[in-house]
């Protein structure tokens, strides 16, 4: 059975995939350079197409990114 596809990412993803740390994402969430909303919990969900603009913009090349939707 195939996993339903998120529309959204983990800080801890977003930064394996840009190899920053999880407070550096944070930071780019709280400064608006990533879009993301936070759980209840307080962990914050990133809009993958935020990430995807965010690698397109600062051209970055990555080897650990793969296209989520």
């Amino acid at each position: 059975m195939n996993k339903p596809i998120s529309a959204y990412t983990s800080t801890g993803r977003a930064a394996k995939t840009l190899g920053l740390s999880i407070g550096a994402i944070q930071d780019l969430v709280d400064n608006g350079e990533l879009t993301a909303w936070k759980t209840q919990g307080g962990h914050r969900r990133i809009l993958n197409t935020s990430l995807e603009s965010y690698i397109k913009n600062k051209n970055i090349l990555t080897k650990n990114f793969q296209k989520v939707t």
